[in-house]
């Protein structure tokens, strides 16, 4: 089965690629672990369809593995070509922008639909989950950000990388309601300190929906929350997801982004986590 680590390096086109430059960036990615995993069910209005964020957030890069990515980035003498090819909006004086590494991670997310393995994961995520008994019609790679990366491209400070896929469930009908199926697994990988299942704007879970009913421990302030042991089972999650019209400015869930490698791993391998 291939690592989400392994899958994380296909995403930022490090497998395969000798050199000590990018060793130092693989060394961390197999090592990876991130803060946290999301999924965050919701209601498009203006499409008339369901989605899913499944969000991976936090996964640091640090000391030089940060500087030979800012490198990258920054279209300086990088050993990576998926890497340098990707940076072709930055003008190489050394110093990062925002424009740069946002227009950097958009070409990479591109370019990596069009990766087998990425193609596999999206297709692994639309049997993970759904919605009124119907499963995603897509699943796609939709968003990269990577954090702390503005500046001099030879600083060592820690950066970060968020990665999203969108689930969308275009059979779903509009309802005041939704039943919602995730498939659980265990297993011998990391993904995330903690896992976050949860309703977009306006979309609360009822708790006493929760099953099986164990899990309810872990509800508290409108969401599930734990660590990937508390997660882990071989008992599907199911849940209802009420539409609930907030009356105040404040949301259920701020959704930031993925990587795909939180997903990654094999069909219907909902959390991983490495042991021993």
């Amino acid at each position: 089965m291939r690592t989400a680590a392994v899958a994380l390096a296909l995403v930022l086109g490090l497998a395969a690629v000798p050199g000590a430059q990018a060793q130092s960036l693989e060394e961390q990615f197999q090592d990876f672990h991130f803060k946290y995993f999301r999924l965050v069910f919701s209601w498009d209005e203006d499409r008339g369809v369901a989605y899913v964020y499944a969000v991976a957030e936090g996964l640091e890069i640090h000391g030089e593995a940060a500087r030979d990515m800012r490198v990258c980035m920054d279209g300086g003498d990088c050993p990576i070509p998926e890497m340098r090819s990707a940076a072709g909006a930055s003008d190489t004086d050394g110093e990062l922008t925002k424009d740069e590494v946002e227009s950097f991670a958009s070409v990479v997310v591109v370019g990596l639909r069009t990766y087998p393995d990425v193609k596999l994961i999206q297709q692994n995520v639309k049997g993970l989950l759904k919605v009124d008994d119907e499963a995603a019609g897509s699943a796609i790679l939709t968003d990269l950000r990577i954090h702390g990366a503005i500046g001099d491209v030879a600083s060592l400070e820690p950066l970060s990388i968020d990665a999203v896929v969108t689930a969308t469930f275009g059979a779903v009908k509009a309802a005041p309601t939704h039943e919602i199926w995730i498939q659980r697994t265990e297993s011998n990988l990391t993904v995330a300190d903690e896992i976050i299942v949860e309703g977009g704007r306006n979309w609360r879970i009822v708790e006493s929906s929760i099953e099986p009913a164990s899990v309810q421990a872990f509800y508290a302030d409108g969401r599930l929350q734990g660590t990937q042991d508390q997660f882990e089972s071989r008992e599907p999650l199911t849940f209802t997801l009420e539409y609930h019209k907030e009356t105040s400015a404040a949301t259920i869930v701020g959704v930031s982004l993925l990587a795909l490698a939180a997903v990654g791993g094999g069909a219907g391998v909902y959390m991983w986590r490495r042991k021993g």
